[in-house]
Protein backbone atom coordinates (compact mmCIF):
# COMPACT_ATOMS: atom_id res chain seq x y z
CA UNK A 1 0.00 0.00 0.00
CA UNK A 2 1.30 3.51 -1.34
CA UNK A 3 1.90 6.23 1.11
CA UNK A 4 -1.12 8.10 0.09
CA UNK A 5 -3.36 5.12 0.40
CA UNK A 6 -2.53 4.56 3.42
CA UNK A 7 -2.77 8.18 4.62
CA UNK A 8 -6.42 7.98 3.02
CA UNK A 9 -7.38 4.85 5.26
CA UNK A 10 -6.76 6.18 8.21
CA UNK A 11 -8.25 9.48 7.63
CA UNK A 12 -11.53 7.53 7.04
CA UNK A 13 -11.16 4.59 9.02
CA UNK A 14 -13.78 4.84 12.49
CA UNK A 15 -10.97 4.68 14.76
CA UNK A 16 -9.01 7.39 13.45
CA UNK A 17 -12.19 9.54 13.15
CA UNK A 18 -11.55 11.31 16.84
CA UNK A 19 -7.61 11.10 16.50
CA UNK A 20 -6.05 13.76 14.15
CA UNK A 21 -3.84 16.20 15.30
CA UNK A 22 -0.31 16.17 15.65
CA UNK A 23 0.43 15.84 19.27
CA UNK A 24 -2.31 14.06 20.93
CA UNK A 25 -6.09 13.67 20.42
CA UNK A 26 -8.98 16.42 21.58
CA UNK A 27 -12.02 16.03 22.48
CA UNK A 28 -14.41 14.95 19.51
CA UNK A 29 -15.82 17.96 18.44
CA UNK A 30 -19.38 18.82 19.83
CA UNK A 31 -18.33 16.58 22.79
CA UNK A 32 -17.95 18.71 26.29
CA UNK A 33 -15.17 18.55 27.78
CA UNK A 34 -16.22 18.30 31.35
CA UNK A 35 -18.16 15.47 31.30
CA UNK A 36 -18.23 14.08 35.07
CA UNK A 37 -15.40 11.26 35.06
CA UNK A 38 -17.37 8.93 37.11
CA UNK A 39 -19.15 8.24 33.75
CA UNK A 40 -15.87 8.17 31.95
CA UNK A 41 -13.03 5.28 31.57
CA UNK A 42 -9.22 6.62 32.22
CA UNK A 43 -8.27 7.04 28.84
CA UNK A 44 -11.50 9.32 28.70
CA UNK A 45 -10.68 11.57 31.47
CA UNK A 46 -6.68 11.81 30.38
CA UNK A 47 -8.13 13.16 27.03
CA UNK A 48 -10.33 15.46 28.80
CA UNK A 49 -7.66 16.64 30.83
CA UNK A 50 -5.26 17.37 28.42
CA UNK A 51 -7.55 18.82 25.88
CA UNK A 52 -6.49 22.47 26.21
CA UNK A 53 -2.60 21.66 26.55
CA UNK A 54 -3.30 19.83 22.99
CA UNK A 55 -4.97 23.13 21.79
CA UNK A 56 -1.98 25.32 22.98
CA UNK A 57 1.09 22.80 21.08
CA UNK A 58 -1.13 22.72 18.11
CA UNK A 59 -1.13 26.49 18.33
CA UNK A 60 2.40 27.32 18.64
CA UNK A 61 4.25 28.37 15.36
CA UNK A 62 6.55 25.27 15.22
CA UNK A 63 3.69 22.68 14.92
CA UNK A 64 1.69 25.50 12.85
CA UNK A 65 5.23 25.35 10.49
CA UNK A 66 5.33 21.83 10.09
CA UNK A 67 1.45 21.55 9.25
CA UNK A 68 1.92 24.39 6.55
CA UNK A 69 4.93 22.49 5.22
CA UNK A 70 6.73 25.43 5.92
CA UNK A 71 9.45 24.34 9.03
CA UNK A 72 12.74 24.57 8.35
CA UNK A 73 15.19 21.78 8.24
CA UNK A 74 17.22 23.47 11.38
CA UNK A 75 13.76 23.70 13.38
CA UNK A 76 12.79 20.09 12.44
CA UNK A 77 15.74 18.97 13.22
CA UNK A 78 16.34 20.66 16.70
CA UNK A 79 12.75 18.81 17.63
CA UNK A 80 13.90 15.03 16.79
CA UNK A 81 17.12 15.61 18.59
CA UNK A 82 15.11 16.38 21.93
CA UNK A 83 12.48 14.10 21.17
CA UNK A 84 15.33 11.37 20.99
CA UNK A 85 16.53 12.73 24.48
CA UNK A 86 12.61 12.26 25.49
CA UNK A 87 11.99 8.88 24.10
CA UNK A 88 15.34 7.52 25.46
CA UNK A 89 14.49 8.36 28.78
CA UNK A 90 10.89 7.31 28.81
CA UNK A 91 11.52 3.79 26.92
CA UNK A 92 14.52 3.49 29.75
CA UNK A 93 11.93 4.48 33.07
CA UNK A 94 9.16 2.10 31.29
CA UNK A 95 11.74 -1.03 30.70
CA UNK A 96 13.11 -0.71 34.71
CA UNK A 97 9.39 -0.56 36.02
CA UNK A 98 8.53 -3.81 34.23
CA UNK A 99 8.22 -4.90 37.59
CA UNK A 100 4.65 -2.77 38.34
CA UNK A 101 1.70 -4.66 36.84
CA UNK A 102 -0.12 -2.06 34.93
CA UNK A 103 3.19 -1.32 33.06
CA UNK A 104 3.65 -4.94 32.44
CA UNK A 105 0.31 -4.90 30.52
CA UNK A 106 0.38 -2.22 28.88
CA UNK A 107 4.00 -1.60 27.32
CA UNK A 108 5.15 -3.28 24.59
CA UNK A 109 8.43 -2.25 23.37
CA UNK A 110 8.69 -3.77 20.08
CA UNK A 111 6.02 -1.54 18.81
CA UNK A 112 6.24 1.28 21.25
CA UNK A 113 9.85 2.11 21.63
CA UNK A 114 10.69 5.28 18.85
CA UNK A 115 14.46 5.77 20.02
CA UNK A 116 16.09 3.78 17.23
CA UNK A 117 13.95 5.36 14.87
CA UNK A 118 15.12 8.93 16.04
CA UNK A 119 18.93 8.19 15.76
CA UNK A 120 17.62 6.68 11.83
CA UNK A 121 15.86 9.89 11.04
CA UNK A 122 18.35 12.16 12.24
CA UNK A 123 21.23 10.31 9.88
CA UNK A 124 18.81 10.95 7.42
CA UNK A 125 19.52 14.86 8.02
CA UNK A 126 23.84 14.47 8.51
CA UNK A 127 23.19 14.94 12.18
CA UNK A 128 23.91 13.14 15.27
CA UNK A 129 22.12 12.85 18.48
CA UNK A 130 22.73 15.98 20.54
CA UNK A 131 24.78 15.17 23.68
CA UNK A 132 22.57 16.34 26.65
CA UNK A 133 18.74 17.59 26.01
CA UNK A 134 17.62 21.56 26.19
CA UNK A 135 16.37 22.73 30.08
CA UNK A 136 12.34 21.96 28.94
CA UNK A 137 13.34 17.84 28.25
CA UNK A 138 16.08 17.88 31.15
CA UNK A 139 12.88 18.54 33.90
CA UNK A 140 10.38 16.46 31.84
CA UNK A 141 13.06 13.68 32.29
CA UNK A 142 13.12 14.34 35.85
CA UNK A 143 9.41 14.16 36.03
CA UNK A 144 9.72 10.73 34.67
CA UNK A 145 12.51 9.54 36.84
CA UNK A 146 10.44 10.49 39.95
CA UNK A 147 7.32 8.43 38.46
CA UNK A 148 9.47 5.65 37.85
CA UNK A 149 10.58 5.97 41.83
CA UNK A 150 7.76 6.40 43.25
CA UNK A 151 4.85 5.83 41.25
CA UNK A 152 5.67 3.60 37.93
CA UNK A 153 2.26 3.73 36.61
CA UNK A 154 2.05 7.27 36.16
CA UNK A 155 4.35 6.47 33.62
CA UNK A 156 1.51 4.91 31.94
CA UNK A 157 0.15 9.28 30.92
CA UNK A 158 3.62 10.03 29.57
CA UNK A 159 3.17 6.77 27.22
CA UNK A 160 -0.25 7.72 26.48
CA UNK A 161 0.34 11.22 25.40
CA UNK A 162 3.18 9.79 22.48
CA UNK A 163 0.97 6.76 21.65
CA UNK A 164 -1.39 9.40 21.44
CA UNK A 165 0.33 11.42 18.80
CA UNK A 166 1.28 8.94 16.51
CA UNK A 167 -2.23 8.65 15.23
CA UNK A 168 -1.97 12.84 13.94
CA UNK A 169 1.57 12.44 13.27
CA UNK A 170 1.30 9.95 10.62
CA UNK A 171 -0.53 13.50 8.65
CA UNK A 172 2.86 15.03 9.17
CA UNK A 173 4.19 13.27 6.39
CA UNK A 174 3.37 15.50 3.01
CA UNK A 175 3.53 18.63 4.47
CA UNK A 176 6.80 17.38 6.02
CA UNK A 177 7.86 15.58 2.62
CA UNK A 178 6.69 19.51 1.09
CA UNK A 179 8.73 21.85 3.24
CA UNK A 180 12.03 19.42 2.58
CA UNK A 181 11.89 18.81 -0.55
CA UNK A 182 11.82 14.52 0.07
CA UNK A 183 9.97 12.11 -1.63
CA UNK A 184 7.37 10.18 0.70
CA UNK A 185 9.09 7.22 1.43
CA UNK A 186 10.97 5.58 4.37
CA UNK A 187 14.46 5.89 5.15
CA UNK A 188 14.63 9.79 3.61
CA UNK A 189 14.13 11.00 7.97
CA UNK A 190 10.68 11.30 8.41
CA UNK A 191 9.89 7.57 9.65
CA UNK A 192 9.06 8.86 13.02
CA UNK A 193 5.97 9.85 11.55
CA UNK A 194 5.25 6.87 8.98
CA UNK A 195 6.15 3.96 11.46
CA UNK A 196 3.77 1.27 11.44
CA UNK A 197 1.18 3.77 9.82
CA UNK A 198 -0.69 0.50 8.85
CA UNK A 199 -1.41 -0.40 11.60
CA UNK A 200 -1.45 2.35 13.73
CA UNK A 201 -5.42 2.70 14.20
CA UNK A 202 -6.21 -0.29 15.43
CA UNK A 203 -3.38 -0.42 17.92
CA UNK A 204 -4.32 2.52 19.49
CA UNK A 205 -7.58 1.75 19.85
CA UNK A 206 -6.22 -1.89 21.80
CA UNK A 207 -3.93 0.74 23.51
CA UNK A 208 -7.12 2.66 24.74
CA UNK A 209 -8.88 -0.28 25.45
CA UNK A 210 -6.36 -1.84 27.62
CA UNK A 211 -5.95 0.94 29.83
CA UNK A 212 -8.84 1.27 29.98
CA UNK A 213 -9.50 -2.26 31.77
CA UNK A 214 -6.14 -1.47 34.32
CA UNK A 215 -7.88 -2.36 37.90
CA UNK A 216 -6.34 1.17 38.96
CA UNK A 217 -7.05 2.41 42.26
CA UNK A 218 -8.87 6.02 42.25
CA UNK A 219 -5.28 7.78 43.54
CA UNK A 220 -3.66 5.51 40.42
CA UNK A 221 -5.33 6.55 38.11
CA UNK A 222 -5.44 10.59 39.19
CA UNK A 223 -1.65 10.00 38.93
CA UNK A 224 -1.59 8.38 35.45
CA UNK A 225 -4.09 11.82 34.86
CA UNK A 226 -1.09 14.07 36.07
CA UNK A 227 1.27 12.55 34.50
CA UNK A 228 -0.21 13.17 31.14
CA UNK A 229 -0.97 16.54 31.66
CA UNK A 230 2.50 17.48 32.87
CA UNK A 231 3.93 15.76 29.77
CA UNK A 232 1.52 17.57 27.80
CA UNK A 233 2.58 21.33 29.46
CA UNK A 234 5.95 20.04 28.82
CA UNK A 235 5.38 19.58 25.16
CA UNK A 236 3.96 22.89 24.85
CA UNK A 237 6.94 24.49 26.18
CA UNK A 238 9.37 22.47 24.22
CA UNK A 239 7.41 23.41 21.10
CA UNK A 240 6.74 27.38 22.07
CA UNK A 241 11.19 27.12 22.54
CA UNK A 242 12.44 25.66 19.38
CA UNK A 243 11.89 28.00 16.69
CA UNK A 244 14.23 30.64 18.43
CA UNK A 245 16.64 27.67 19.56
CA UNK A 246 16.83 26.31 16.12
CA UNK A 247 18.74 29.35 15.11
CA UNK A 248 21.35 28.71 17.21
CA UNK A 249 21.81 25.46 15.86
CA UNK A 250 24.71 24.31 12.80
CA UNK A 251 22.97 24.09 9.93
CA UNK A 252 21.94 21.21 8.17
CA UNK A 253 20.09 19.90 5.00
CA UNK A 254 17.85 17.16 4.27
CA UNK A 255 19.57 14.05 2.56
CA UNK A 256 16.92 13.61 -0.66
CA UNK A 257 19.08 11.22 -2.16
Amino acid sequence: MVLDDMITEVISSESAATVHRSVSEPPPVGQDATVPSAVATLPDRIRQAIAAAHVAVEATPLAQAMSRGTVSVSEYVALLQELHHWHRSLESCLSAASDCEFVRLVYRPETMNRTAILVSDLSAFRVQPSERPGPVVEQMIAELTTWQARKPWALLGALYVMEGSRMGSMLLVRSLAQAFSLSNAAAVGLDYHRQDMANRPQAWKQFRQELAELSLSPVQQDDVIQAAVVTMQGLVQLYASLLVSAANNPTVTANSD
